[in-house]
């Protein structure tokens, strides 16, 4: 995405209803870009490596930061919250750092 100073979300929530595990997966981001440098903040969760949140710092498509928050994180993130916001959806993949 080659926008300044612009905003992006992307959600994703596929519900896992496994007998053995009723934890949820899924997880949302926002991007904020400002020229080469792009600011995702993030909150994920998943059944193999349960919650993660912070601050990812790309710059020219390549990471080089990654702050995990450090204190139980509190999220607004959603579907709703981002329709309710008029941004637009990323259209750039967002891997969490750290997850294979």
């Amino acid at each position: 995405m080659d926008q300044t100073n612009t905003i992006v979300w992307r959600w994703d929530n596929p519900t896992h209803s496994e007998p053995t595990s009723p934890m949820k997966t899924g997880g949302g981001y926002l991007r904020f870009i400002n020229g080469p440098y792009h600011y995702i903040v993030y909150a994920a969760i998943g059944k193999d490596w349960g919650a993660k949140d912070g601050v990812a710092v790309e710059k020219n498509n390549q990471g080089i930061a990654n702050l995990e928050c450090q204190d139980i994180p509190v999220s607004n993130l959603s579907e709703e919250f981002f329709t309710r916001a008029g941004l637009s959806a990323d259209q750039d993949e967002f891997q969490i750092p750290g997850i294979d």
